[in-house]
């Protein structure tokens, strides 16, 4: 399998147009994150139209409170201190 990104909405000004542009053009892959602003808000009508696009997303970032109340495990559990032996220089 090979996958090629088609568009990028970090920090694009109209992310829609440049959505449709790319559906237009053969895109199989939009990239975005919550924190890219609205950008998954203005996508929706564009990928209705463009069903066969396929979307890369991530989840953003959340504080140990987030976490914590989605039962993320690294939030809720401390994982062992990290020791390390160096010889002499």
């Amino acid at each position: 399998m090979t996958a090629s990104l088609g568009l990028g909405t970090y920090k694009v000004r109209d992310v829609a147009e440049a959505g449709r542009t790319a559906c237009s053009r053969g895109t199989a892959w939009i990239d975005t994150a919550p924190n890219y602003g609205r950008a998954h808000e203005e996508l929706a009508p564009v990928l209705a139209e463009h069903p066969q696009v396929k979307v890369s997303t991530k989840t953003g970032f959340f504080g140990r409170q987030e976490g914590t109340a989605a039962g993320h495990p690294s939030t809720t559990t401390r994982p062992p201190p990290v020791t390390a032996s160096l010889p002499n220089s």
